[in-house]
């Protein structure tokens, strides 16, 4: 009998997360199904990518004993040959009882655990006073994701004591970063150190497409006009107005251009809408969707806020500068964490209305080239399948 595994997703599961976890070169030598519990934890979440088709097949659930009673057929059917991955944390109570009843059953639960971006203390170099607005600020400005982060502590700590009696059968990490400390809070697991699952497409990836023959640098977009943001799966606003962002952006980018001699080319946000072949705020440049890699693999130096996808420039050795607008400063979070992620890899943090501080060198300094190997080996690498795809490492696992 084949193994099947189940993805449970906790947010929506969205076209790119079937890339993203390699869900068609798991169908080789698994039956694979997605279950998608988001609308259980924030309907209006749920609501705010009704502008993306979903091609994918996915099953939806609005009832927690309904995905249950499936849950519990397909054990009785498949026994041990049953896998649920949890590809996040659970976000409300109600998800713990049910959980804890299959715990009962026995069933196989792997964890996948990936840190994909470096752990910053962003309180650190800040006074006693600073720290105290900063607080005030999130309180005040984010109390729903302040609400929320409690409630995941309070969620976790239960799961942490379940996990005591009927632990895990697997947990996926990447790199080292947590490994150790996973191999210490779950000795009866098994933990398996995968790649990044970006690092894992560049393993999968063989395209040699150029998008330029000239020299260009690329801009990571966090966000279209109309596109859902991180805030909106804790169902509120972004802080920051998108035209005003992309206003000052598309004036930097102009600049740049004009000074380096190169064109920017867009990396549009998977969440952005699928038809925008140009962004008119962003100067009518190319913009491509679902291309990341490629573009940074061609390119010549990266443009960010503060994007997961700096794996590729970091992958590829590219000159990463980390860029903020006024309109930033409406979010203290990120101002502090865009400066904390630049000093991080040894580049800079600049005001992209002010491009003379900018300066954006041919190739990567040694300093640099050290924080990126060491970001490379700790975050992005697994320990022992360094070359080699996550579905392989997955299908070697179980």
């Amino acid at each position: 009998m084949k193994k099947k595994i189940i993805f449970v997703q906790f947010v929506k599961f969205l076209d790119f997360h079937h890339e993203l976890f390699e869900v068609k070169y798991l169908r080789k030598d698994f039956i694979v199904e997605v279950h998608d519990l988001s609308f259980l934890f924030n309907n209006k979440s749920h609501k705010n990518y009704d502008y993306l088709r979903q091609k994918s097949k996915v099953i939806k659930f609005y009832n927690l004993l309904n995905w249950f009673k499936l849950v519990s057929k397909d054990l009785k059917k498949y026994k041990n040959n049953l896998y649920l991955f949890y590809t996040g944390n659970p976000l409300n109570f109600s998800f713990l009882f049910f959980h804890f009843l299959l715990l009962l059953k026995k069933i196989n639960i792997v964890l996948v655990k990936q840190n994909t971006l470096p752990n910053l203390d962003i309180t650190k170099d800040y006074s006693l006073k600073e720290n105290l607005i900063f607080k005030c600020h999130r309180l005040f400005n984010r109390k729903k994701h302040v609400l929320y982060e409690n409630k995941f502590k309070i969620i976790n700590f239960f799961l942490g004591l379940m996990s005591l009696f009927f632990p895990p059968k697997i947990i996926f990490t990447n790199g080292k970063i947590d490994k150790k400390r996973f191999e210490k809070k779950f000795p009866r697991s098994q933990i398996i150190s995968l790649n990044s699952w970006d690092a894992s497409k560049v393993f999968l990836n063989n395209t040699k497409k150029i998008f330029s023959r000239k020299k260009y640098g690329v801009y990571l977009t966090p966000f279209s006009i109309k596109s859902a943001s991180d805030s909106n799966t804790y169902g509120y606003e972004k802080l920051e107005n998108a035209k005003k962002v992309f206003y000052d952006v598309n004036k930097g980018l102009s600049e740049i251009e004009q000074k380096y001699k190169k064109k920017i080319l867009i990396g549009l946000h998977p969440r952005g809408e699928d038809k925008i072949s140009k962004l008119k705020e962003l100067g009518n440049r190319q913009t491509f969707k679902y291309k990341t890699l490629e573009l940074i693999k061609n390119s010549n130096f990266v443009i960010t806020h503060m994007s997961i996808a700096i794996s590729y420039a970091i992958l590829f050795n590219k000159p990463l500068v980390f860029i903020n607008t006024k309109e930033h400063k409406k979010n203290l979070f990120y101002m502090r964490y865009n400066k904390h992620m630049a000093n991080f890899f040894s580049c800079e943090s600049v005001n992209i209305e002010n491009i003379s501080n900018i300066s954006i060198p041919d190739k990567i300094s040694r300093s640099m080239k050290s924080r990126y190997d060491y970001f490379k080996n700790t975050y992005l690498l697994s320990n022992d399948y360094k070359k080699l795809p996550n579905y392989k490492i997955i299908k070697k696992t179980i």
